[in-house]
């Protein structure tokens, strides 16, 4: 049994970069064999709600996940902060290609899974996070149930793209802010560090993987092990997991 994790991709369009480099790393012999493929969140900049638009916008991908459904893999698929609430969709999908309905699992609260006798917890990150309360207001609106019943298609789907264009647009500034300068980037880094320690201790487990943070980690404490392959599009980088342990595969 062996796994792939990777997050923060934020593909906007067919033709853009993080579209050819999450190809790439769909494609990687790492991914071909491994058993299971962990997407932590915010793959896509901008998915929102059930629309088959989404596929459409992003036929190769899409594709690609099929022809990986289709030899028995296991796709973990969790909801980020650009993606979220299109749990229909993949049904949608799966149904469509006739592959089994647990194949391609959707998640939207962090999940402990035991593997290689170790307890570990997967995650997009912002569910873990400690601090940070003017995000965590935002969150709770993009999650609450009005917004999930609205993305049920019960509205234009250029309308949803208009608004989450936006929505996306301001995340990027907040984020250049961010890491615009490197106290932002340590202070950032420093955050999540303490937020692994406390999920790690919440949870029980021995290790955390997650994203959002766009910050690369590797990082050990008191026995316990912290990973984030950070803003995929720059660091190009993804983790593979196997009984010898984890490693970090460059692409």
């Amino acid at each position: 049994m062996s796994f792939v994790t990777i997050s923060d991709v934020h593909i906007k369009n067919s033709n853009d970069n993080p579209t050819a480099l999450f190809l790439k790393f769909l494609n990687h012999e790492k991914t071909q064999v491994a058993d299971e493929i962990f997407l932590l969140g915010d793959i896509f900049d901008l998915l929102v709600g059930d629309y088959l638009e989404y596929e459409r916008q992003n036929a190769e991908v899409f594709k690609k996940l099929r022809l990986l459904l289709e030899t028995n893999k296991k796709v973990f698929q969790f909801e980020g902060n650009h993606d979220f609430h299109f749990e229909g969709l993949i049904n949608k999908l799966m149904k469509r290609w006739n592959v089994s309905s647990d194949s391609w699992r959707y998640h939207n609260q962090p999940i402990v899974l035991e593997r290689y006798s170790k307890r570990i917890l997967f995650a997009h990150g912002d569910e873990i996070e400690l601090g940070n309360p003017s995000y965590k207001i935002y969150r709770s609106f993009i999650r609450s149930s009005p917004i999930r019943f609205l993305a049920k298609g019960l509205i234009p789907f250029s309308f949803v793209k208009w608004i989450g264009d936006g929505a996306s647009q301001k995340s990027r500034e907040r984020n250049l802010k961010a890491y615009d300068n490197l106290s932002g980037q340590v202070e950032i880094k420093e955050r999540f560090r303490e937020s692994f320690k406390k999920a790690a201790e919440t949870y029980a487990v021995d290790v955390v993987i997650c994203g959002h943070s766009h910050c690369r980690e590797n990082f050990d404490y008191a026995g316990k092990t912290y990973l984030n392959n950070g803003y995929f599009p720059v660091t190009k980088t993804f983790y593979y997991f196997d009984e010898s342990g984890p490693q970090e595969i460059s692409l």
